[in-house]
C-alpha cells in the first residue's frame, strides 16, 4: 500500500502545500488504477519503475527549486546591495547639491563684496581727484603768492645791480606765451627786459630751463634790440639743479635770500 502521509510529508519539505498535495493525488490515483486492473507482477514492476522515475523527477524538481530559491536569494541580496549603493549615491547627490548651494551663496557674497569694493574704489578715485584738484589749486595759489612777493623784492634786487626798473613787474602774455615775471628797465643807457618764472620746488632742471628759454625767445622776437635778463625765483632748489640753471645764464633767486 502507498503511504500517502509519508509521501506528503516528504514533498512538503520541497514544495509548497498545494504542490505537494497535487503530486500525492496524482501518484495515489495512478496506484489505485493499477490495483483496480489487478496488474500482473511485471506490470506492477513497471509501475514501481514509473513511480521511481517520478520520484527522481520530483528530486530533480526539488533540486531545481532549491537552485531557484538560491538564485532568488542572491538576486535579493544583489537588489539590497544595489539599493544601498543607490542610497549612498542619493546621499552624495544631496551633499553635492547642498555644497553647490553653499558655493552659490558664497559667490553671491563675493559679488556683493566686489561691488562694495568697486564703489569704495570709485569713491576713493573721486576723493583723489578732488584732492589733486585742491592741491593743484593750492599749488597755483602758493605760486602766485611767491610771484607777488617777487614783484616787491625784484626791483630792489636789480636796483642794487645797477639796473633801473622803468616799468613795474607784471604778469603778461606775448604771442600766446604766458610770462609770469615781466619788467622793462635800463642799464648803462641800454634797454633791458627781465623775463622770469617761478617754481616752488625745483627738482628737475631741464624742463624749467626749456620753459624759460621758450619764453625768452618769444620776448626777444618782439624786442630785438633789448638785452634779456633771465630770472627764476623759488623756495627751494636741489644743489645740482641750481648749478645747471646758473650754467644757462639764469639768475636763480631763492626766497630765503629776500629777507
Amino acid at each position: 500500500m502507498l503511504n500517502t502521509e509519508a509521501l506528503t510529508s516528504e514533498l512538503r519539505n520541497v514544495f509548497e502545500e498545494k504542490q505537494a498535495l497535487a503530486i500525492v493525488k496524482v501518484v495515489t490515483k495512478a496506484v489505485a488504477e493499477s490495483q483496480q486492473e489487478l496488474v500482473k507482477a511485471k506490470d506492477f514492476n513497471e509501475l514501481k519503475e514509473i513511480i521511481k522515475q517520478i520520484g527522481e523527477k520530483i528530486n530533480e524538481l526539488a533540486g531545481a527549486q532549491q537552485g531557484t530559491e538560491k538564485r532568488v536569494g542572491e538576486l535579493a541580496n544583489a537588489q539590497q546591495e544595489t539599493e544601498k549603493r543607490v542610497g549612498k549615491l542619493a546621499e552624495i547627490a544631496q551633499r553635492t547639491e547642498e555644497r553647490m548651494e553653499e558655493l552659490a551663496r558664497a559667490q553671491q557674497k563675493t559679488e556683493e563684496r566686489m561691488e562694495e569694493l568697486a564703489q569704495a574704489i570709485k569713491s576713493l578715485t573721486e576723493v583723489e581727484k578732488d584732492t589733486r584738484e585742491q592741491l593743484g589749486g593750492l599749488s597755483k595759489s602758493m605760486g602766485y603768492a611767491l610771484e607777488n612777493e617777487a614783484f616787491r623784492f625784484l626791483p630792489v634786487y636789480f636796483q642794487n645791480l645797477g639796473l633801473e626798473i622803468t616799468e613795474k613787474f607784471i604778469r603778461t602774455e606775448i604771442d600766446g606765451e604766458e610770462i609770469n615775471l615781466f619788467a622793462r628797465g635800463r642799464k648803462n643807457g641800454k634797454e633791458v627786459i627781465i623775463v622770469g618764472e617761478s617754481d616752488l620746488r625745483l627738482t628737475k632742471a631741464w624742463k624749467k630751463i626749456e620753459q624759460i628759454e621758450r619764453k625768452v625767445a618769444v620776448v626777444q622776437k618782439n624786442f630785438p634790440d633789448a638785452e634779456i635778463v633771465k630770472v627764476l625765483v623759488t623756495h627751494y632748489a636741489k644743489p645740482a639743479v641750481a648749478e645747471k640753471i646758473k650754467e644757462k645764464g639764469i639768475i636763480l633767486l631763492p626766497s630765503y635770500e629776500w629777507i
